[in-house]
């Protein structure tokens, strides 16, 4: 003991402390030296603590890229990681905060009836806004199909500054203006002159279906009589026209009745069974990943619920057929409307034409897929507050969903056929270049008051803007335009018909 006490003073003298480090060491007597060896394991001290990292970044669902750690990083890789932070880390405890201030603060009963609301204004959040070329591929998708430059800035959210010509309508073929003149456009013919020639060519139209096709106005020709003042004449057609006109053969009770009993209501079936279908599909996957969870460990509803753009692409597979069905058989029909009348038709509607059309009513079909998820959310966050066990919770999912598919779909799917014939119809007599057109309405009580209005217009020019009837200035060439406003589509039974 005293030698060993002895040999550990003398290398602490010696050897002890950073500025005696690396001197020569000398031992005395029987005593040998044992070198201390580290297992390799031990030494991958960065590789440990880059574990331990990784393994705290997951826990709390963080990127590398959020942390400032970009090595080996390009811009795409890094663009997509930081929209994933935001989808998969921060939106969903932001929809936690709203979904606990809608429960518990922005109550009727402590709002007192007021519309207040909150919630995070995420529209300036770089990683959440589509790429700018998508949004221009689409905008020129919405230009063909008729959409407005203005309108197309809106909905895609483009924040371009409005142009004073982009409520008008520009053909895709040589950009000319649909519709009259705007600032930036060609010049239209004299909006007197403009008037009065179509309300003749109606006369004409009138006059000339007794005996078959109408004949056409000669291009550029007045219609004025020569000495006559614009008033006189406008009035003095508009006698003619008003003692004269009458409906479309097509535009009656009987002819209404035939469209639901033929179109309407098979295909209406048809889309209720894929929707129920998809809804049962969702209830399944989202029941399993409740059932999958540490329930009583759920602090966030997003953490437990589905995945939004696997069911969107769920849902459009199954309704894409039939918007396509519905699309053929209304475009049929409208062809044997147009051959009832004597006239040519032979459709060769391009397939983009179509796909096109039916990409806008996609939109909207992705929407019932937010709205659902939204519910969910809403049910899920309610049961965590409520401290509900996860077979509580389960009966509420389930009871939303039976409301869902005895209650909205059928409704989703009279909407949707109605949108899909309607289009149809309004793209084939624009096809085969019908001149004139007429507003059918189902001819009840539940008829809204601004499409009685439509209806009791009488014959209109193809492509006119039913909306204008009522002083509005949104735009309505067909029932169930998308360009207009919830209130004018959800839910309209009426159709145009051909005259």
């Amino acid at each position: 003991p005293d030698q060993e006490e002895k040999l550990t003073k003398e290398l602490e003298q010696r050897h002890q402390g950073e500025n005696k480090a690396h001197r020569l060491g000398l031992l005395k007597g029987d005593v040998s030296w044992q070198e201390s060896k580290m297992h390799q394991r031990d030494m991958q001290f960065i590789q440990m603590r880059d574990k331990s990292r990784d393994a705290v970044m997951a826990a709390h669902r963080t990127s590398k890229s959020a942390l400032g750690m970009v090595e080996d990083q390009n811009r795409a890789n890094l663009m997509s990681a930081d929209r994933q932070h935001w989808q998969g880390t921060l939106l969903p405890k932001a929809h936690y905060v709203e979904d606990l201030l809608r429960s518990d603060l922005f109550t009727p009963e402590r709002t007192k009836g007021a519309p207040i609301f909150g919630g995070f204004d995420l529209s300036r959040v770089e990683a959440l806004r589509e790429d700018l070329t998508m949004k221009l591929e689409a905008a020129e998708t919405f230009m063909k199909i008729g959409y407005t430059t203005n309108q197309i800035n809106e909905r895609l959210g483009l924040a371009m500054p409005e142009v004073p010509w982009g409520d008008r309508w520009y053909a895709p073929i040589s950009l000319i203006p649909v519709g009259g003149d705007g600032d930036g456009g060609p010049a239209a013919d004299d909006e007197e002159e403009r008037a009065l020639r179509l309300m003749a060519r109606r006369f004409l139209h009138v006059i000339g279906s007794e005996r078959g096709t109408p004949p056409a106005l000669p291009s550029g020709q007045s219609l004025l009589p020569e000495g006559s003042t614009p008033e006189g004449s406008t009035g003095e057609v508009k006698s003619q026209i008003i003692h004269t006109a009458r409906e479309s053969k097509f535009k009656t009770k009987e002819h209404w009745s035939t469209l639901i009993r033929d179109i309407f209501e098979p295909s209406e079936k048809k889309y209720t069974r894929k929707y129920r279908g998809f809804l049962k599909k969702v209830r399944g996957v989202q029941l399993a990943i409740l059932g999958d969870a540490d329930f009583d460990q759920v602090h966030v509803a997003d953490q437990v619920l589905f995945d939004a753009s696997e069911m969107k692409v769920e849902l459009r597979d199954r309704v894409t057929p039939v918007y396509r069905q519905i699309f053929d058989l209304a475009a049929r029909e409208m062809e044997q409307e147009i051959e009832a009348l004597g006239r040519n038709a032979v459709r060769r509607q391009a397939d983009f034409i179509v796909e096109a059309f039916i990409d806008t009513l996609l939109l909207d079909v992705d929407k019932t897929v937010d709205t659902i998820r939204k519910r969910m959310r809403a049910i899920i966050a309610s049961a965590v507050t409520a401290k509900k066990t996860l077979e509580e919770t389960q009966d509420d999912i389930r009871a939303a969903f039976n409301i869902l598919e005895d209650e909205r779909a059928p409704k989703i799917a009279q909407n949707e056929t109605s949108a899909t014939v309607n289009g149809a119809r309004f793209l084939t007599m624009d096809e085969l270049e019908v001149e004139f057109e007429d507003w059918l309405t189902a001819g009840d009580v539940f008829v809204r008051d601004n499409h009685v209005t439509y209806g009791a217009a009488g014959p209109q020019e193809r492509g006119f803007n039913y909306a204008e009837l009522v002083g509005q200035s949104y735009t309505l060439k067909y029932p169930q335009d998308s360009r207009a406003p919830r209130e004018e589509r959800i839910g309209c039974r009426c159709v145009l018909v051909p005259v």
